[in-house]
């Protein structure tokens, strides 16, 4: 296959287009388009994206910690909501974070398809109305003063709130959890 020569090939896109106005119209009009899915700040998604993958890996190991006839869920591939559908629906710990991890995951999601980064004041709320994810910040804004509370932060805080929660139940301190928790409602 050979090569075409630079300059035809330019004259040639150019005429194609219209003319050299309507070409570098769209040429531009593709560069901002591009600019607006390049320039995004990588820091904020890369909080999302590291709180996503801290809590699936923890989830994961909460799930073979609660199910061990399960095994090894690294060959399963299953998608994070996959993980979320296999919590028992018994284990109160988990079916209150549910929530919270299914928002977690729709953000990311959002993330993902819409090539934009777009975390809300609803997404804040949503998370700060899981009761024991509230207390508990709430409890530890006593010692350590008021935490951030725009909705990244939030969304960290929940993500290393539920991350630390899902590891509890596979060191040997999971039955002390259970006990502070309480017998489920009758």
């Amino acid at each position: 296959m050979s090569i075409p020569d630079p300059d035809k090939y330019v004259a040639k896109l150019i005429e194609l287009h219209g003319g050299r106005e309507n070409f570098f119209s769209v040429m531009e009009a593709q560069y901002k388009k591009f600019l607006s899915i390049w320039e995004q700040d990588a820091e904020k998604i890369g909080r999302v994206l590291r709180a996503h993958l801290a809590v699936e890996h923890f989830l994961a190991e909460h799930i073979q910690a609660t199910n061990p006839k399960l095994g090894s869920l690294d060959n399963a591939r299953l998608s994070f909501a996959q993980k979320i559908d296999l919590l028992d629906e018994h284990d109160r710990m988990a079916e209150f974070l549910k929530p919270g991890l299914r928002r977690l995951n729709q953000i990311r999601n959002r993330l993902a398809h819409k090539l934009k980064m777009d975390i809300d004041a609803e997404d804040r709320e949503a998370f700060l109305a899981i009761e024991i994810f509230r207390a508990m910040r709430d409890e530890g804004s006593k010692r350590t003063g008021p935490p951030a509370d725009d909705p990244l932060s939030v969304i960290e805080q929940f993500a290393k709130f539920a991350s630390g929660l899902l590891q509890t139940t596979a060191n040997p301190q999971a039955n002390l959890w259970k006990e502070a928790y309480g017998p489920p409602p009758d």
